[in-house]
């Protein structure tokens, strides 16, 4: 089909779609790799920014939720509660 469905491929696409801020396209690559079944916290967290960005607050709760559930002593959910925080002080 042509699209990529190496895993390393499709996040390091959403990271370079984020970096461009060209969220939509990050989004559609976290969904394409979260759609394989495979889940990091990095995936996560970039996902949380992603949808904050965009405006979609409850799907970046979810995707915070899931972080704080999955990985809760990675170095990422403890960057969560920094960014949390960060959005909550405006």
């Amino acid at each position: 089909t042509g699209q990529p469905k190496n895993r390393v491929i499709l996040y390091q696409s959403a990271v370079a779609s984020f970096e461009l801020r060209e969220f939509l396209s990050a989004r559609a690559f976290l969904e394409r790799l979260f759609a394989t079944g495979w889940e990091s916290p990095e995936g996560l967290l970039l996902a949380v920014q992603t949808e904050t960005e965009l405006g979609a607050d409850n799907l970046a709760l979810d995707y915070a939720t899931r972080l704080k559930s999955n990985f809760p002593s990675s170095d990422e959910s403890k960057r969560l509660m920094t960014l949390i925080g960060e959005v909550s002080n405006g």
